[in-house]
């Protein structure tokens, strides 16, 4: 959890790296 988006202590916005779903972005986190 990155503060860096505007103090966003939530998961990584997806678009930043990727398209896919809320779901997805637990997956790819773990990649």
């Amino acid at each position: 959890m990155e503060l860096s988006q505007g103090g966003e202590a939530h998961p990584p916005p997806i678009h930043s790296w990727s398209l896919e779903p809320a779901a997805g972005d637990d997956v790819q986190d773990r990649v």
